[in-house]
């Protein structure tokens, strides 16, 4: 049985936006349809949350990924910085994930 998830207003924030981001995006809606709503709903009602299985994987898939992008790369570069040399970023979606694969 899932276990109610506490997420920060800082982390909450991120997931809606990536779920908004995704409900903009018809490319990714086709594949989110069915969940990405209930997923919304439940952020946007509060800072705690218990999601279904399917909610909780379509959540581990995107931030599992989204942690490997953010994954450390050296900051001495020339050009602009990228998503993966952000650490508060990564240490973001870490702790979302991390939460997530907890409650189950």
């Amino acid at each position: 049985m899932p276990s109610p998830i506490t997420f920060t207003s800082q982390e909450n924030r991120n997931l809606q936006e990536t779920f908004i981001e995704i409900k903009m995006d018809a490319q990714q809606r086709q594949y989110y349809e069915l969940v990405y709503p209930s997923i919304l709903n439940k952020l946007e009602a509060g800072m705690t949350v218990t999601f279904t299985e399917q909610e909780a994987r379509v959540v581990q898939t995107l931030y599992q990924h989204f942690r490997n992008l953010c994954l450390p790369f050296p900051v001495l570069q020339a050009r602009e910085m990228t998503f993966g040399q952000d650490l508060r970023q990564y240490y973001l979606v870490k702790s979302i994930l991390t939460k997530v694969e907890a409650a189950f």
